[in-house]
C-alpha cells in the first residue's frame, strides 16, 4: 500500500519535474497560494499548450508502467495501488489537469477526438448561452 510519505515525495518529484519544463516553456505560474492548485493550474496550461507532447509524454509512461505490471514485482505494487484511496484522490486530479484529452491513442498529425468534442462543446455552451440570452424580455435581470 502506498504511504502518505510515498505521495509527499511523489508530489515533490512532480512538482519539481512540472516546474523544470513549465519554465523551459515559459508556461505563466498560477495566481493561486495553494502549492498544489498551483502545480495543476501550471501542468493542465502545460497539456493544453502541447497537447502532441503530452500525450507522447503519457503514452510512453503508460507503456512504462504496464511493462512493469507485467512483472511479479510491478503487479503486486499495481494491485496495491488499485486498491488504495489516494489513487482514486489523484484520478481526479488527472482528469481536471488533462480533461480526458490525454487518453486516447491517436495517429501522428491527427486531431483526437477528445480535442473535437472539447471544441463543440465550448462552441455549444456559447451558443446556448446566446440563445438563453435572446429569450429573455426586455428589462429582465437575469
Amino acid at each position: 500500500m502506498t504511504t502518505p510519505n510515498q505521495l509527499r515525495e511523489l508530489l515533490a518529484a512532480l512538482n519539481e519535474l512540472q516546474s523544470t519544463v513549465a519554465r523551459a516553456l515559459a508556461v505563466p505560474a498560477s495566481t493561486s497560494d495553494d502549492p498544489l492548485v498551483d502545480l495543476l493550474a501550471r501542468s493542465q496550461a502545460l497539456v493544453l499548450a502541447h497537447p502532441a507532447e503530452s500525450a507522447g509524454l503519457v503514452q510512453g509512461l503508460a507503456a512504462i508502467g504496464r511493462r512493469h505490471a507485467a512483472t511479479p514485482e510491478g503487479a503486486a505494487l499495481l494491485s496495491g495501488l488499485l486498491a488504495s484511496a489516494e489513487v482514486t484522490e489523484l484520478r481526479a486530479a488527472w482528469e481536471a489537469i488533462t480533461l480526458n484529452l490525454l487518453d486516447e491513442v491517436v495517429p501522428s498529425g491527427s486531431i483526437p477526438a477528445a480535442w473535437v468534442d472539447l471544441m463543440l462543446d465550448g462552441a455549444a455552451a456559447a451558443h446556448i448561452a446566446e440563445a438563453a440570452e435572446s429569450l429573455r424580455p426586455d428589462g429582465f435581470a437575469g
